[in-house]
């Protein structure tokens, strides 16, 4: 199960809340202050009869309020309302058009707005409105005001459009003034501002908005109007961004908002909205922390919440709710970053804090008891999650009382699958059918809602193996979706329903399989034609949505599909025999990974790329916005037809302009990379056999291809993933390993070993296999490190890794390099933290920790020096070793050696990235260069060796930080990289990759010169330095063929000075012996 994200976006609500006076009476407050209501309530009424005696109008506006809490306290909310609105009709009585009836009314309407009565608050301000239109001259300073609050009321009612036309009318009551009131135009444009957002009007509630800021610049240039209110609004502006897809922009306008009120706190003057602020800037770190979070960039997003966390507790105490929320947001991302113990300690933390605080029936309790469940629930621990599912579910229905939102019906889709897994039959249909009944009561059966609901009915009848009724499940669904799409009028929101459909057609075709004869080609051809329909939609979609939540559906939902297709290929090519068959199995499997490397392209809007101009880049965004906004427009039916058409036609120019001026840029995002198996086998160099696994659900093939021939085999699986664990677990002994390793080439090799004709081998892995070292396979069962080295596969075959059989090419020849070598070593020494921290010391929230923790390379940087002496080139050390000089420097050398930290992320394959020097003169600057970022390098290599990097997390989307980053580096116009499949000890790797350095210069293959290097290494270590841990992780990934070399200038020149020198040694000595004088 994947764990939820909670994204709740603090969005800053009413900033004039009520206009209203608000004055204090000082001694009814202190007799309210003593709860002595009876008192004060003697005293309010006491007093209002005075003023209407008086007739002292002005003032009774001042205790409507205290009339209505003291009246409440002591008869009750229904009498304390008719006392309120007495007077009100008293004063309209005793004082006909008086100007302080507006204030009156408006008080009222706040009191019985409090009480919860908002339909009456509205009735209220709109009587006094009616009552004065013959007579606004008397009040025109409050003409806005009204219509303000109506619109403030309106809202809260939930009449959006309603409320929307109470602003704008306070709007041009305001501006009828040559000089209108910067703070009522600040008020009614924010207000105005969040009515659009509520009615999903996101661009304009962002025009609004940034009006509100207009006239806060207006406004006198103190603390609180200059940093205060503008954070409010830009807070607002940034949830807009990240709600519009805009994150750059979103992730500028909160660190704005940050900084706004940082500068509030410190200013010198006191003031009472001082506190407010410190919350709200650690509510807007948290959002920032969030849109980190939906980009997938769970370190920074990790990194923030964490600070707003530890600053919540210092200066709030650990007794605030805003502690507890932290902790929350914090055990979230532990789950999702697949750190369920961490999840666990940091969950339960929160709940301790909820407990003491003596209510524990509050949303944010389920939450962290939903995911408690998620993290018992990956720990195999069914028992605990069964009982946090129960616990959160029994909060949740205190909580909603039968109201349920998104947020609910998605926990409760988790919960179900839960017990679907777990067999637990009953109460799993029963839950889905309660989330289904539920939304067909409230939402309609021809709603998104009711298609979700049926979706989730059917991945649990399916489950539970009821597939009769899985299939009625996702057929209703889908008739569900075509009434909607028949009734839509915005073509956007029919495409986005249409993207329920793939996983419905799925869940529909798994279940017909089930139930289907397995000899019965003609059906399963059935099924297949009807999985080709859900694949078109998905790859229609590919084009038109670029959305972060609609990417991540494409994902989602084209895995699965992919793999039930591919598993009906290669059922009918088991059957059949026929070769197109297996064609479209490997097709699919190869062209469904690039699919996710571009889907993931796409989520990452500031992604440039080299070999194209920006301008390109910049018509290619409007284009795609223009398709986005074609479907969204207002109009007619026929209208939005042709505008669409239309875009759609521009977008097909400028992909064939694409094709023809910018070729590889086009390939790489654009192109269709259907192959047959022979197209791919004529790619494989010659002399070279390979190897190309494929996990197809839980089963698993090997392709063993040369240029001459081709043979799919299929593998045993069983426990492969727990012997590859076995192998990366730093405890495990030397027998231990020894015998996984013969176990691993019992299934991975012996099966096709007779199939391979040369001791060069490319293998392709997949999945998990990316956590596994071929080359120490062993053919006999061995009990110590000293036998491994001796039997295993190293001995016998050179090996290199690529990524894809797509990705397989000839070796361009390119133009001549500029250099031979290239290093960046920033070392990350003790000085150079010390000498960070200096500077940032006055900015926590911006202080890189993780950098700070890094450890030293100074093997690293000792070996950089030293290829450097031999090869010549240039040298970037310490601090002058950042992502700048790479990003200018890099490119055109044989060798680019980059001695850094580097992180290879199966989770958020995105933010892979490489780690350079911290810039000391700008701390803030950025010193990671992330693989989206690595796209508009130019690398152009032979080689790339990034020795020290660490692999992601092993267990969640194995080996796709590693893909990801190869095809970097490969577009960046890198021929290979020499990486680390694991985590190295860095001496270990320096002495290897000295050694393969050195075999490079004798003209030797990669591949070979990587083997020789490890033998070596072997051969003269002993004890623990033996083991695979330290030797086996270090691969070549892409082209093998050996280097040329450029003649080291600074060698030619020592070779020149020394035979210079020994001419002139010669000459000198001709000379002196033919000087010599001769004896008499």
């Amino acid at each position: 199960m994947k764990p939820s994200i909670l994204i709740v976006f603090y969005l800053l609500v009413f900033a004039n809340a009520i206009c209203q006076k608000n004055d204090e009476v000082a001694d009814v407050e202190q007799l309210i202050k003593a709860e002595n209501f009876k008192e004060a309530n003697r005293l309010i009424n006491t007093r209002l009869i005075a003023f209407f005696n008086a007739k002292n109008v002005d003032t009774i506006g001042d205790y409507i309020n205290y009339l209505g809490k003291t009246t409440n306290k002591i008869k009750g909310a229904a009498a304390a309302e008719k006392e309120v609105l007495a007077i009100v009709q008293k004063a309209k009585s005793a004082f006909p058009y008086h100007k302080a009836l507006v204030p009156i009314y408006l008080e009222a309407a706040f009191f019985v707005s409090n009480q919860g009565d908002n339909e009456l608050a509205y009735k209220l301000v709109l009587e006094v409105d009616h009552y004065f239109i013959t007579k606004q001259s008397v009040i025109t300073s409050d003409l806005s005001p009204i219509q303000s609050n109506m619109g403030d009321f309106a809202m809260r009612l939930g009449k959006n459009a309603q409320a929307s036309g109470h602003y704008l009318k306070s709007i041009e009551y305001l501006k009828r003034n040559p000089k209108p009131d910067a703070q009522k135009m600040y008020f009614a444009n924010n207000s105005l501002g969040i009515v659009m957002w509520y009615s999903s009007k996101i661009d304009s509630a962002v025009f609004y908005f940034s009006k509100a800021i207009d006239a806060l610049n207006a406004m006198e240039a103190n603390p609180l109007n200059r940093h205060f209110r503008v954070a409010l609004v830009q807070n607002n502006i940034g949830s807009c961004y990240t709600a519009l897809g805009k994150t750059q922009e979103a992730i500028s306008t909160f660190e704005k908002v940050i900084s706004n009120y940082k500068e509030f706190v410190s200013s010198p003057e006191p003031h009472a909205k001082k506190e407010n602020a410190r919350i709200n800037q650690y509510q807007a770190i948290d959002n920032l922390a969030k849109v980190y979070l939906e980009l997938g960039d769970f370190t920074k997003a990790h990194d923030l919440l964490f600070y707003s966390y530890q600053q919540k507790a210092a200066s709030f105490g650990s007794k605030s709710p805003e502690v507890y929320k932290s902790l929350i947001f914090l055990g979230t991302i532990y789950n999702n970053q697949r750190n369920y113990l961490k999840a666990q300690t940091s969950l339960n933390n929160a709940l301790s804090h909820i407990k003491e605080q003596g209510d524990i029936n509050i949303s944010w309790a389920a939450e962290a008891y939903w995911q408690l469940a998620v993290a018992a629930q990956e720990l195999k621990d069914n028992k605990a999650a069964a009982a946090h599912f129960e616990e959160a579910n029994r909060i949740y229905e205190i909580v909603y009382a039968g109201q349920y939102d998104d947020l609910y019906l998605s926990y409760l889709g988790n919960m179900t699958m839960f017990y679907a897994t777990n067999n637990e039959a009953l109460l799993a249909v029963n839950l889905a059918n309660k989330g289904l009944n539920y939304v067909k009561k409230v939402q309609g059966e021809n709603s998104l809602g009711n298609v979700l609901q049926l979706k989730n009915l059917a991945e649990v009848d399916f489950e539970l193996k009821k597939y009769r009724e899985t299939i009625t499940a996702a057929s209703t669904g889908l008739n569900v979706v075509d009434k909607i799409i028949a009734k839509s009028s915005k073509m956007i929101d029919s495409i986005r329903i249409e993207m329920e459909k793939p996983r419905l057609i799925l869940l529909k075709a798994k279940a017909s399989y089930e139930l289907t004869a397995k000899n019965d080609t003609a059906a399963i051809v059935l099924l297949l034609n009807e999985l080709y329909v859900a694949k078109d939609i998905l790859d229609k979609r590919k084009s038109i949505l670029f959305e972060q939540k609609d990417v991540n559906i494409l994902i989602a939902n084209s895995k699965d599909l992919l793999d039930f297709i591919k598993k009906l290929n290669y059922e009918l090519y088991n059957h059949t025999g026929k070769i197109n068959y297996l064609d479209q199995m490997i097709g699919l499997h190869e062209s469904g990974m690039y699919a996710r490397i571009r889907s993931r392209m796409d989520k990452q809007k500031a992604i440039r790329f080299a070999k194209v101009p920006p301008g390109v880049i910049e018509q290619e965004t409007k284009l795609k916005e223009a398709i986005q906004s074609s479907l969204d427009r207002a109009g007619s039916h026929d209208e939005k037809i042709r505008a669409y058409l239309s875009s759609i036609n521009q977008w097909n120019q400028y992909q064939q302009m694409l094709r023809t001026k910018y070729a590889a840029y086009y390939n790489m995002r654009y192109a269709s990379n259907q192959k047959t198996l022979k197209e791919f086998s004529q790619a494989i160099p010659a002399g070279i056999n390979l190897l190309r696994y494929y996990f197809n659900g839980e089963d698993l093939f090997v392709l063993v291809a040369s240029r001459e021939k081709q043979k799919l085999v299929p593998l045993p699986s069983a426990n492969l993933q727990d012997i590859i664990a076995v192998l990366n677990d730093p405890k495990t002994t030397a027998a231990e390993i020894g015998k996984a390793s013969f176990n691993l080439y019992g299934q991975l090799w012996k099966p096709v070993e007779k199939e391979i004709n040369s001791k060069r081998i490319i293998i392709i892995p997949d999945d998990f296999l990316y956590n596994l070292s071929f080359e120490m396979l062993s053919p006999v069962v061995v009990k110590t490190y000293k036998e491994l080295s001796s039997q295993c596969l190293l001995n016998k075959y050179a090996i290199s890794y690529h990524y894809s059989l797509l990705a397989l090419s000839s070796k361009k020849a390119g133009a001549p390099m500029k250099d031979n070598f290239i290093g960046f070593s920033p070392e990350f020494s003790d000085k150079q933290k010390k000498d960070y921290s200096s500077v940032i010391k006055n900015d926590s929230l911006h202080m890189d920790n993780t950098y700070l923790s890094l450890l030293p390379l100074p093997f690293t940087t000792s070996l950089a020096k030293k290829i450097q002496n031999k090869l010549g080139g240039q040298l970037f050390l310490n601090d002058e070793s950042t992502p700048a000089a790479f990003k200018t420097q890099a490119g055109n050398h044989s060798i680019i050696h980059i001695g850094t930290h580097a992180e290879s992320n199966n989770n958020s394959p995105e933010f892979s990235r490489l780690i350079f020097a911290k810039d000391p003169q700008r701390a803030n600057t950025e010193n990671s260069l992330y693989l989206f970022d690595i796209y508009n390098c130019d690398l152009s290599s032979d080689l790339s060796v990034l020795t020290a990097c660490e692999s992601g997390k092993p267990g969640y989307q194995d080996g796709e930080g590693m893909i990801s980053m190869a095809h970097a580096f490969t577009y960046a116009g890198s021929e290979s990289i020499l990486t680390g499949l694991w985590k190295i000890d860095e001496q270990t790797s320096t002495i290897i990759t000295d050694l393969f350095y050195k075999n490079l210069q004798e003209g030797i293959t990669k591949d070979e010169a990587l083997r020789q290097a490890k033998l070596s290494y072997l051969q003269q270590s002993d004890g623990r330095m033996l083991a695979p841990q330290y030797w086996a992780g270090l691969v070549i990934m892409g082209d093998s063929s050996p280097i040329i070399f450029k003649e080291n200038s600074q060698t030619k020149w020592y070779w020149i000075g020394g035979i210079a020198f020994i001419l002139s040694f010669i000459a000198l000595s001709f000379f002196l012996k033919k000087s010599k004088p001769k004896n008499s």
